[in-house]
């Protein structure tokens, strides 16, 4: 009897441990809600997807998704080149801001302005003097900004004031790439040869050493949305990094085969989003939980497509408390595509 017991137990226990294991690497599901897609090539989104903004030749028009509509407008910028953003302020709500420069001017001042969803002037305008616009770094939470201006870090809220300044060292040069923390404290800087650990508040630089995947590869780089000073690179060849306060973890990400064009990295989630495919992946196991494959997912629903025109992902947003992602597929398409994230 005793022996049929134990028997009767370790079954027990092993069928216990398969539908743990089972649990733990159950795939995810994702629900997708395409609609047309309204935006020109220039257009950006906001975190939630709830505005976007299309671009003419002299003004930035801002329109809501949700109903349809146009909330406002920037005027102007003819023969001036400008890039914009989307923030969010300290109450949650959606502002613009737009960075702009003379066109074909070498001397022109850039300046940053941010607005309301209505095109009101918020802040600014910010003489930025001699900023590389192409490295602006949002944080996740979208609530502050760093700024690459002549060799400083510059970190600002939403309403243009200044949180913290950090000179860079001489050999911290030709910075190609920044990502910015969520509480503004670090930022991971990277150039052609090396990928750097920038503590804001002890002004230390932290060369990070054990990531190798930086020497002259294509990398996206960008923080944790809910922790603090934990960033994550990933390549166009799969090979991966976390950073945690300077120290590197190495690890190879499978089923990687095209160009990365963003990545997230929310509660025990990584999410990969190459220019065909949505990749899910456990933080902890690496374990691969879903795959979605947009030109799969659109032959299904709509015919197959051109193959010279692939229904290919052009940019993207993650919005964590709300467990979605909001993709813009190719201009063929015509489709901006709501993908919800089933656990």
């Amino acid at each position: 009897m005793k022996l049929v017991a134990f028997l009767n137990k370790s079954i027990f226990v092993f069928i216990v441990s398969i539908l743990s294991v089972s649990c733990a690497a159950r795939d995810i599901e994702f629900s997708v809600t395409p609609s047309r897609d309204r935006m020109e090539v220039d257009s950006v989104f906001s975190k939630n997807s709830a505005y976007f903004t299309s671009k003419g030749s002299s003004q930035v028009g801002i329109y809501s998704r949700n109903p349809y509509k146009r909330t406002g407008s920037i005027c102007c910028h003819k023969g001036e080149r400008t890039e914009e953003f989307f923030l969010k302020n300290g109450e949650g709500n959606d502002l613009l801001m737009q960075l702009k420069q003379g066109e074909g001017h070498s001397d022109a001042v850039p300046m940053l302005s941010v607005f309301d969803t209505e095109g009101k002037l918020m802040a600014g305008p910010l003489n930025l003097k001699n900023s590389q616009s192409q490295l602006i770094a949002v944080s996740p939470s979208k609530e502050k900004f760093a700024v690459l201006d002549r060799g400083n870090i510059i970190v600002y809220s939403s309403n243009l004031k200044i949180i913290k300044e950090y000179s860079a060292s001489k050999e911290l040069s030709d910075i190609d790439a920044i990502a910015l923390s969520n509480d503004a404290n670090s930022v991971l800087v990277k150039n052609s040869q090396s990928l750097v650990y920038v503590d804001l508040n002890a002004r230390k630089e932290v060369n990070v050493q054990s990531c190798d995947i930086v020497a002259n590869q294509s990398v996206t780089l960008n923080a944790y949305e809910t922790e603090e000073n934990r960033f994550f690179v990933v390549a166009n060849t799969g090979e991966s990094c976390v950073i945690n306060q300077g120290k590197a973890e190495e690890f190879k990400l499978t089923n990687i085969k095209d160009r990365v064009i963003g990545v997230y990295a929310a509660g025990s989630d990584l999410y990969v989003l190459t220019e065909s495919s949505i990749f899910v992946f456990d933080q902890e196991s690496l374990y691969k939980k879903g795959e979605f494959n947009l030109p799969a997912y659109y032959a299904k629903q709509f015919g197959d497509s051109d193959p010279y025109q692939l229904p290919l992902i052009l940019k993207s947003e993650f919005d964590w408390h709300g467990q979605k992602l909001y993709l813009r597929g190719h201009k063929s398409t015509k489709k901006f595509y709501e993908i919800g994230v089933i656990n």
